[in-house]
């Protein structure tokens, strides 16, 4: 019987069990990892931003939650699509200013149709890289509201995004926080004056 040289040679045998081994030591402190960072939430990055808009809450909430009319207004979620359910899957794609282009399928963890939308996303497995996002209209009195934009980042890959993230994406939370502010504002002068001609003095 005729052994293949590099089968017989005890040098080649040990460098690949040695690999082998080798291998296998990566893939478990990669697993213990990814159970860490899933289960600690480490590393985490929160970006957080609210804006103050002079209009009814509910009439802010409409425009916000309003997917269809996102390409519209909103030039860093230029498109979402999905049905707002907890437990839904959502379609959005996110063009920060200065920054990458992606779309993501996050799933909707809570909806509240007067006024809270929270979703997370996350890149292949539980701990490599979540985001949790949330949009929130919150009344301050009868005519304003204030509207929150927050996103939590977790998991082992967060550090190599930190620059991106705390730079071209948080600013396009407040770009479209400004666009928001624009519309339901605008639009709640416009309807405003209607109202005011159509009672007449």
């Amino acid at each position: 019987m005729i052994q293949s040289p590099m089968g017989s040679d005890p040098d080649v045998r040990g460098r690949l069990r040695s690999l082998s081994h080798l291998f296998l030591f990566v893939a478990i402190a990669l697993g213990v990892l990814l159970a860490i960072a899933q289960a600690t939430h480490w590393p985490r990055l929160d970006l957080e931003t609210h804006i103050d808009i002079a209009a009814p809450a509910d009439r802010v909430w409409a425009i916000a939650s309003d997917l269809a009319s996102y390409p519209q207004w909103n030039r860093f979620m230029p498109r979402a699509t999905g049905l707002l359910r907890k437990g839904g899957r959502l379609d959005v794609s996110i063009d920060p200013p200065h920054g990458p282009a992606m779309t993501v399928h996050p799933k909707i963890l809570d909806y509240d149709p007067s006024g809270t939308l929270r979703w997370r996303g996350r890149v292949l497995a539980p701990g490599v890289f979540d985001g949790e996002h949330l949009l929130e209209v919150a009344p301050l009195d009868s005519t304003h509201a204030r509207f929150t934009q927050n996103e939590t980042f977790t998991g082992i890959l967060v550090p190599f995004f930190t620059p991106t993230l705390n730079g071209s994406v948080k600013r396009g939370f407040i770009q479209m926080n400004e666009a928001l502010k624009r519309r339901a504002e605008a639009a709640y002068r416009a309807g405003s004056a209607a109202v005011a001609h159509a009672t007449g003095p």
